[in-house]
């Protein structure tokens, strides 16, 4: 099989140096540390998302799920028009909910997307979860969540029968269109991206998964490795943080440097030097951004 365009998971970047080309995109291969948008209020995205650009991010991972793509719209105008950056220097991920894997659903899902946003196209569509759910109507919910009747007695996901493929295959037909650049999946295990590059016209580019030392993903990154898919990690700070205080409770040394539980703010630049998290980081901030390393 033809490797992807990206550059493999064992790229790895150096914490210590000062090079703000891990901050910068290339034409096939997003900057090795990018903001995501999971958890941020809708009233604080836009500036947040502003200020971000403006310290140097120029990689944002946004989704239909997190509701807030309107505001990161906004957020990405407000620094075109004040000049901080040009819209080819951004490289622009969201994903497609579980609701719309319906092949007739992909193309509109997208569309809502870019129009929220703002945008002509995106840089990369992920497949948010390889769990396919039954199709809501933009008019009924959105984002829909997990729930297919949030106000039902007793709130439950309705699964749909929908092969990965018709949704993978839809999602190439949106690179054929112009409309997205590269595509990618999310949460996906070695079996399932296995069956899926197996089938394939246009291969998944990015597997984004959570990853940091208490969530290695040997397995999934040494596959990935092989067959030429990056990865993305998220959680890479956060989850890892909490876990991180959980084992320190209980005595349990973590291999995560001393510098990193001091200087926060960089925890997700200090574990990607750890054995087997050599990949690409989002490092999401509900706070104060982060700033590019100098």
């Amino acid at each position: 099989m033809k490797p992807s365009t990206f550059a493999a998971s064992s790229d790895r970047m150096d914490p210590t140096h000062s090079h703000l080309e891990q901050f910068m995109p290339t034409a096939s291969t997003p900057p090795a540390v990018g903001l995501g948008l999971w958890k941020i209020p809708n009233a604080q995205t836009a500036g947040l998302v502003r200020e971000a650009i403006g310290a140097g991010y120029r990689h944002l991972d946004s989704a239909c799920d997190y509701g807030n793509e309107r505001e990161t719209g906004e957020g990405i105008r407000r620094a075109l028009n004040d000049g901080l950056c040009r819209r080819d220097e951004l490289w622009v991920t969201s994903k497609l909910w579980n609701t719309y894997h319906k092949a007739e659903h992909v193309r509109p899902a997208l569309e809502r997307t870019l129009s929220d946003m703002g945008l002509k196209h995106l840089d990369l569509f992920l497949i948010h979860f390889p769990i396919p759910l039954a199709f809501v109507p933009f008019e009924t919910r959105y984002p829909p969540g997990w729930t297919f009747d949030p106000q039902a007695a007793k709130p439950a996901m309705k699964p749909a029968s929908v092969p990965i493929i018709e949704t993978w295959q839809a999602m190439e037909r949106l690179v054929d269109a112009g409309l997205v650049r590269h595509i990618g999946v999310s949460n996906f295990c070695v079996s399932l991206l296995r069956d899926l590059l197996s089938q394939v016209r246009i291969r998944p580019v990015v597997n984004q998964v959570e990853a940091h030392p208490y969530l290695a993903q040997e397995k999934l990154l040494r596959y990935c490795r092989e067959e030429g898919v990056a990865v993305t990690a998220f959680c890479a700070a956060g989850v890892m943080l909490v876990r991180l205080a959980l084992y320190t409770l209980t005595t349990y040394r973590p291999p995560v440097s001393a510098i990193s539980l001091q200087r926060t703010s960089f925890s997700a630049l200090s574990t990607t030097d750890w054995p087997g998290c050599n990949v690409r980081v989002l490092a999401t901030c509900s706070v104060a951004v982060p700033p590019p390393v100098t």
